[in-house]
């Protein structure tokens, strides 16, 4: 038997001979990708076909089935070779060629169209599971733009409106499978917890987790009045207003923190009209 793959070795020698010429190797990396990519692609197809072509040789060759029955439960008792179909597959159109039991009056049983699990249309799995990628991510004119640039011109818009719909025709029946059965009384309701996350029964926390959080309060607490605010005057740049000579002021004041105290509290600015509290209170100062 001759090698079934001899074309496509053969079709594969230009692409390593342009490869190899001076010019390509002139060429900058996105160049030399597109060529691998576009003629690559036909080496692919060519050695899908071959295979095919392999596959129907031996199917003639074998000694047939002892019965071929068909959906209907009835035998085909001839066989009948060369019966050919069209597929359309990520790397372009290839071939099937495969034998026919027959019957009269009834339809064609073709084996080999159960090995090869081929689709009752002519695109392949691989193109429906393209077309149903790329539409839910975007429209189906960016999708058949995208299908195109990666497997050349084997979709078209109607078409791949139609492999979406099939491939959604059992949704129904799936999420119908996945959905759990409803809760019964005679069920058990089994509850697993480790003690962390968030408290859903604040009234009923253990006592070292409610220390805790007492703790963490008078903490949050103490840090937040217990901060020292130091002031600067505006005037002289001074953080004590005694220092720069300034005696009088407004009546309204603004609290400038220069740093943040010990507490680690935020700084804010309030007005009030009040009596004046000097450093040696809080370490406020009042400022024009």
């Amino acid at each position: 038997m001759p090698d079934p793959f001899a074309c496509s070795m053969e079709a594969a020698k230009p692409l390593a001979v342009r490869l190899s010429a001076p010019e390509t190797a002139e060429l900058d990396h996105a160049a030399v990708e597109h060529l691998i990519e576009a003629e690559g692609r036909e080496i692919l197809r060519r050695f899908f076909q071959d295979h095919l072509d392999l596959r129907a040789l031996r199917e003639d060759h074998d000694p047939p089935p002892q019965t071929v029955v068909g959906a209907d439960g009835e035998l085909r008792p001839h066989r009948e070779t060369e019966h050919v179909r069209q597929l359309t597959c990520l790397f372009g159109k290839v071939t099937v060629m495969r034998c026919a039991w027959r019957s009269r009056g009834r339809p064609n049983v073709h084996p080999a169209d159960v090995a090869l699990s081929l689709p009752r249309g002519r695109h392949s799995h691989g193109i429906k599971r393209l077309a149903v990628r790329e539409a839910i991510r975007s429209s189906f004119d960016q999708a058949v733009e995208a299908i195109g640039e990666w497997c050349g011109p084997v979709l078209g818009k109607r078409r791949a409106k139609s492999l979406v719909v099939e491939a959604a025709r059992d949704i129904d029946a799936f999420c119908h499978h996945e959905i759990a059965s409803p809760c019964t009384a005679d069920m058990p309701l089994v509850i697993q917890v480790d003690g962390k996350g968030v408290v859903m029964r604040p009234e009923a926390l253990r006592e070292a987790t409610r220390r805790a959080a007492e703790a963490k309060k008078r903490r949050r607490a103490s840090g937040l009045w217990g901060s020292c605010l130091k002031m600067i005057c505006p005037q002289c740049g001074v953080a004590d207003s005694s220092a720069c000579g300034r005696s009088s002021a407004p009546a309204g004041r603004v609290t400038v923190p220069v740093d943040r105290g010990r507490g680690g509290a935020v700084g804010r600015r309030e007005r009030r009209g009040g009596t004046h509290r000097g450093p040696e209170h809080g370490g406020r100062v009042r400022l024009p």
